[in-house]
């Protein structure tokens, strides 16, 4: 019997070596955690996309939607993996298209140019953080995405050149 948990540790230990660490415990701890207390003690030829849209509705209760989305998505690279290997025939993850729920975006005011002294003035007195308000005023410097900015190093500023 080829369960879906033994397909998926072989896919992950295929997969793992073009990821970073983080990325690979936080794959494996996704698929851990939401997908083989489900599905793993199932033969993977059993698992009909009515079995994943369960699985996916379930997370999505929980409010995790950004979770469901990679979940899906790792689903349906493990079925192509045991598509390859010949372990089953079909990708049950590929008719569900469309059916994760969305949040409404809700996207952030513009700062507009008047506002701009006073905000400048809060964080002149901001007096928590240091290290909080260096990183306010390097982005508002820079206009870098804030992973860009936390992820930062310093032998990728240079300071000479401004």
């Amino acid at each position: 019997m080829d369960r879906f948990e033994d397909l998926a540790t072989e896919w992950f230990e295929k997969e793992k070596g073009r990821w970073s660490a983080d990325h690979r415990t936080n794959v494996w701890e996704s698929i851990n955690a939401n997908v083989l207390p489900q599905i793993g003690h199932l033969n993977i030829s059993s698992i009909q996309s009515s079995d994943i849209l369960a699985l996916i509705r379930k997370i999505e209760e929980r409010g995790a939607l950004d979770v469901a989305g990679r979940i899906k998505q790792r689903l349906a690279s493990v079925f192509r993996y045991a598509i390859n290997t010949g372990k089953t025939d079909r990708n049950p993850v590929d008719s569900l298209k469309d059916v994760i729920k969305t949040r409404k975006v809700k996207h952030r005011a513009a700062l507009h140019a008047e506002e701009l002294p006073a905000v400048l003035q809060a964080l002149d007195q901001y007096a928590s953080y240091k290290i909080t308000k260096l990183a306010l005023e390097f982005n508002m410097l820079t206009f870098v995405r804030p992973g860009e900015l936390r992820r930062a190093r310093w032998a990728e500023i240079n300071v000479a050149k401004k």
